[in-house]
């Protein structure tokens, strides 16, 4: 019995000796005072909650990510594309793209979304579990030197950018925000700020195909709220401007659809018919008739005060009328490649037989020369069923497309004019609509001779758009502008002036970032937008994007598809939330936003 005794007190030595050793090498007990300390001081309404939460910011893989998969999910077409799930110890972040090569590189094997998801599966989780969640460059990195499907890459830098958030305890605009902070590798934060939307008012070219028979060049027609005083008021107008384009539609007796990105698809003879009819019903905004004297209406200091009260409140309300007459801009996105007629070149060897020997076929390709400005035209009724139009030389697509620019002054920006061989077009293009508009300065001066008045009266400066004062119009990239090289070289060139900002010309959120930041340094504007990745999936997550690189502007679509409102919704919730950034107002271009 004694024996029995001596071995049971040897035991018991030997497991306290062993939990002891375990406390002290994980320093347990010194924690654990330390957060009992912290509670006692802080006096939390649920201190277990809160002693649970410390305890899990202590441990060595509190921000390790845990798990990575992929999977199948629908686009709003009903088409298969990729969402992805990134397990950490804060929960499950998920991201969708519909964007990025359906045959992935062929050491893979990998066909279709399913292949990006064994690609994912097989490679990248096994590359991301255990990496730190709060390091985006890091990971964005690994993502990069993967050499993973485009598609992939971009769902899995958006899920973990939203869970990086979510361990550092911040939104997800302000983690965007950091990125250049870590490490020191990129030379610190930016500013955020709420930008100002371009909505939708009317779709063409591709995004009209299969709601119109014919449609003009155009990709898109938008409008920009310039002196909005805040988010929802720049909503509002923008549905007020769709609402008044669908009355001014009506009027004409013009059979009008939905198309892409949610405007209207209607036919008529070419792109400047098409912008008069906007202009139209912008003008009819900006110009609404007087309101009617309300009856009975309080007087005095009592009343004025309740006024402002009012005005103020409404400000902060999508259905409020604005306090001022709308000022608004038109964005002609004419994504000009679309409808660039390219002179191909090179081809078979016609001495070649493929049947007989494919590799020598294909050896025998002739390899095509690069493209002159020459070999490129410009087929202004590509999407109409009967072209009448013939392709266009530069030279007569610069002067159709000043007269349209002209005659329609409530353009402001103008997206993607040329194809990429005739970026000096650009240049061409604004010293051709700067003589327009000097030959309609003549001309309304010679009508206003009589006038002493207006004769002897200076001609007003020109304010700038976004309160640049530096920029006329702004002169945006889409496809023209594919990294920061050709940002530097349009820059040169003084060609363009904004980028157009996508997460997939990014590659990853640092990616996008960076592009962000080359562009500011460059004193350009940023329009943020939604592509091929985005486009057609409920992921708001250029909405925190935009506000994270401080954009200034963002062009989520028209407020008819689901996709577009759901940036808007995204925008709305940071603009109600808690310490919500400034909204950029009129100055988009300009604004400094806030650290």
């Amino acid at each position: 019995m004694a024996d029995e005794d001596v071995l049971e007190a040897e035991a018991a030595a030997a497991e306290r000796e062993e939990v002891e050793s375990f406390i002290e090498d994980h320093a347990l007990e010194e924690v654990l005072n330390e957060l009992i300390n912290e509670l006692v001081e802080n006096r939390p309404e649920d201190p277990l909650f809160e002693l649970g939460s410390l305890i899990t910011a202590r441990s060595a893989n509190a921000h390790a990510i845990q798990g990575v998969r992929g999977y199948e999910v629908l686009d709003a077409a009903g088409d298969a594309v990729l969402e992805v799930e990134v397990t950490t110890a804060k929960g499950v972040f998920t991201a969708s793209v519909a964007s990025g090569p359906f045959t992935v590189d062929e050491a893979t094997g990998a066909r279709g979304v399913s292949g990006v998801v064994d690609f994912i599966r097989a490679d990248l989780s096994t590359k991301l579990v255990g990496m730190k969640v709060t390091e985006q460059a890091a990971l964005d990195e690994v993502l990069m030197d993967a050499t993973a499907p485009a598609n992939a890459t971009l769902a899995l830098s958006m899920a973990l950018c939203k869970a990086g958030a979510a361990h550092a305890g911040l939104a997800v605009y302000e983690h965007i925000a950091r990125i250049g902070v870590e490490k020191g590798k990129r030379g610190g934060s930016i500013d955020v700020s709420l930008p100002l939307p371009i909505g939708t008012l009317v779709s063409g070219a591709r995004l009209a195909a299969g709601y119109a028979a014919d449609s003009h060049c155009a990709r898109a027609i938008g409008v920009l709220p310039l002196n909005a005083g805040s988010l929802p008021e720049a909503i509002g107008m923008i549905r007020t401007a769709q609402e008044t384009l669908d009355k001014v539609l009506a009027a004409e007796e013009i059979q009008a659809g939905v198309g892409g990105l949610g405007g209207r698809v209607f036919t008529k003879d070419n792109l400047g018919e098409v912008l008069k009819l906007v202009e139209a019903a912008v003008d009819a905004v900006m110009n609404p008739p007087a309101p009617e004297p309300e009856v009975g209406a309080e007087e005095g200091e009592e009343g004025e005060e309740k006024e402002e009260k009012a005005a103020e409140d409404e400000n902060k309300s999508i259905d409020a009328e604005p306090k001022v007459p709308p000022k608004l801009g038109l964005v002609l996105d004419v994504a000009a490649p679309a409808f660039a007629v390219v002179k191909r070149q090179g081809g078979p060897d016609p001495d070649a037989d493929p049947d007989a020997d494919p590799d020598a076929a294909a050896a025998a390709l002739v390899e095509a020369p690069p493209l002159e400005p020459g070999d490129v035209t410009y087929s202004i009724d590509a999407f109409r069923r009967h072209p009448e139009a013939e392709p266009m030389q530069r030279d007569e697509y610069v002067d159709v497309l000043a007269q349209w620019a002209v005659e329609n002054k409530l353009v402001n920006t103008i997206i993607d004019a040329f194809h990429e061989v005739h970026m000096p077009g650009y240049v061409q293009l604004k010293a051709r609509i700067a003589e327009l508009e000097a030959e309609k300065a003549e001309e309304e001066g010679d009508a206003a001779d009589g006038d002493e008045e207006a004769s002897a009266a200076p001609a007003p400066e020109p304010a700038g758009v976004g309160g640049d004062v530096s920029c006329k119009t702004q002169y945006a990239g889409d496809t023209n502008i594919a990294d920061e090289k050709d940002l530097v070289a349009a820059n040169d060139a003084q060609t363009l002036n904004t980028l157009v900002l996508t997460i997939e010309k990014g590659h990853t959120v640092s990616g996008c970032f960076a592009l962000a930041r080359k562009a500011k340094a460059l004193g350009w504007g940023i329009i943020c937008a939604p592509d091929s990745s985005t486009s057609q999936v409920n992921d708001a997550f250029i909405a925190q994007l935009a506000v994270g690189v401080n954009a200034g502007q963002i062009s989520p679509g028209a407020l008819r598809r689901g996709e577009a409102v759901a940036i808007y919704n995204e925008l709305l919730r940071i603009a109600t939330g808690e310490n919500a950034p400034p909204f950029v107002g009129e100055k988009f271009r300009s604004f400094q936003g806030s650290g």
